[in-house]
């Protein structure tokens, strides 16, 4: 049976611990379940919206948000989850606002340098190079939950690749080159890729569940041991935007 053509508010996660509170809290049908992707239509407070569990990492990411985008209309999109801070003021549970993502591991090798590149897009063929990255402006979203003495938000960079990071040693090499960043994730590169394709206006906004100054081994300890707290954290940012949303404090 074919889904059918709606307009949708889409909530974006990539793996199930993610997702398991968020439908504890609603009821739900599941839509399509194929592989890592699972879509659900939940339902909260008379208001329904899809929720879709990419898998992890870029091809994943790419493979079901394409998918969705294709067979709904949506209007809006918020990725939200879990990463991992490059910024030692970030503490486990502060929320990042993703203002500008850049995929780090995407970049043309020349001799003597690399340049970073925005996916898909090589610097031969065009000019954008000289903006690698792909960037989010939503005043409305970023300023009230700035302003939410519920949340410790803070808006920036996020760095995105193919690469689960458990070496403090790694992320300390990402923040040395690109200073400017806050946090690193696997997903957010494909989304805001597929997002600009189909021209769908959206948001990332993470949660930080492991920092930058522990050691190594423990770096995957730590994302494990903090799981349900950071977990709950972003369910507690889902029932916010949802609010927002609900009276219409969110524009778009």
């Amino acid at each position: 049976m074919e889904i059918p053509i709606l307009d949708e508010i889409l909530f974006i996660v990539a793996i199930k611990p993610e997702i398991e509170k968020i439908l504890s809290k609603t009821k739900y049908e599941i839509l399509k379940n194929k592989k890592s992707m699972i879509l659900y239509r939940c339902f909260l407070n008379r208001s329904s919206f899809l929720l879709l569990q990419t898998g992890v990492g870029q091809a994943n990411a790419v493979i079901a948000s394409t998918l969705v985008f294709t067979n709904f209309s949506i209007k809006k999109f918020f990725f939200i989850g879990l990463c991992g801070a490059l910024d030692r003021n970030l503490r486990i549970g502060d929320i990042v606002l993703a203002d500008r993502i850049i995929q780090y591991d995407s970049f043309q090798s020349l001799e003597g340098e690399s340049i970073q590149l925005k996916p898909g897009i090589p610097s031969f063929m065009t000019d954008i190079h000289k903006k690698p990255y792909f960037t989010f402006d939503n005043p409305s979203i970023f300023s009230l939950l700035k302003d939410n003495n519920s949340f410790d938000a803070k808006v920036g960079t996020m760095l995105s690749g193919s690469e689960f990071i458990c070496s403090n040693q790694r992320k300390k090499e990402l923040k040395s080159k690109y200073h400017d960043a806050l946090a690193v994730d696997m997903e957010s590169s494909g989304i805001a890729s597929v997002s600009e394709f189909f021209n769908i206006n959206g948001n990332v906004i993470k949660v930080v569940s492991d920092g930058i100054d522990n050691k190594s081994e423990e770096i995957l300890n730590e994302f494990r041991h903090n799981m349900s707290f950071s977990t709950e954290v972003v369910l507690n940012l889902f029932l916010e935007i949802c609010k927002l949303i609900n009276d219409g404090k969110i524009l778009w």
